[in-house]
């Protein structure tokens, strides 16, 4: 192989680039051994594949569980800022909000579904409708002025529960004296 004329310094730096680029060759066709990823991913990636695909198997679990109606409609989708909300929460405030997204809060339609209420399932505040979650929360003409206090509206519809925030629900319940029901 004829060198170019580079002179003394540049002929053996030249020289030092060959020999580099050839055992470059060499240790790239060797296999690797050793804690490191094969493929050079990086780890942030990974943990947001593996943070994505458990949070779509939660999902997945949650829409295909049997039953849970009212959980379903109540609280939606899982919520990271309503679980936080949650686990932040005392006794008292758990057991109230829980009551509500489960619908088993001690309503009369409840009650009486149960066989614990003998008397008319009617609302003990408007006496129009039956005493459900849904009508006490949503619509009851009795507590219109503290729905509005609080969720801003008379009345509410049954996906707005579940984006209300923890705090509403635990304002709402006591101050429409919901607290004798839970």
């Amino acid at each position: 192989m004829k060198l170019p004329s580079l002179g003394c310094l540049g002929t053996v730096a030249f020289l030092v680039n060959e020999e580099a680029d050839k055992l470059d060759r060499q240790v790239s066709a060797l296999l690797l051994l050793g804690p490191e990823p094969a493929l050079g991913i990086w780890k942030c990636s990974v943990r947001e594949a593996i943070k994505n695909r458990t949070k779509m198997q939660h999902l997945r679990a949650w829409r295909d569980l049997p039953g849970l109606r009212h959980g379903k409609i109540y609280i939606g989708r899982p919520c990271k800022k309503r679980d936080d909300d949650l686990l932040k929460s005392g006794r008292q405030q758990l057991k109230m909000v829980t009551a509500i997204y489960t619908g088993h809060a001690p309503v009369r339609r409840h009650l009486y579904s149960m066989g614990l209420f003998d008397g008319d399932p009617i609302c003990r505040f408007c006496g129009m409708e039956t005493e459900t979650v849904r009508h006490i929360i949503c619509c009851c003409e009795a507590l219109a002025f503290q729905r509005y206090n609080v969720f801003g509206r008379p009345t509410v519809e049954t996906k707005d529960i579940s984006t209300a925030s923890v705090r509403d629900l635990c304002l709402f319940i006591p101050g429409a004296g919901l607290l004798r029901l839970c």
